[in-house]
């Protein structure tokens, strides 16, 4: 159930930032919240640690937007 609450989310937050309905930096600060464990873990899964799990984690974002 959460899956689906936070899919939810993260839709909510894209459609805001390019809508720009509410101030951008808010939202892209609360969609990267929103994804990042799920990112990371994504990622640790894989043996990805240190510098390229940040560098990999903010790619993901980078392609996510």
């Amino acid at each position: 159930m959460q899956h689906t609450d936070t899919t939810e989310q993260i839709s909510t937050l894209i459609e805001r930032f390019y809508t720009k309905d509410i101030a951008c930096e808010n939202t892209l600060s609360s969609l990267m919240e929103c994804v990042r464990p799920a990112i990371r873990k994504r990622l640790q899964d894989k043996h990805i640690t240190g510098e390229d799990l940040e560098d990999l984690y903010i790619e993901a974002i980078e392609r996510l937007l």
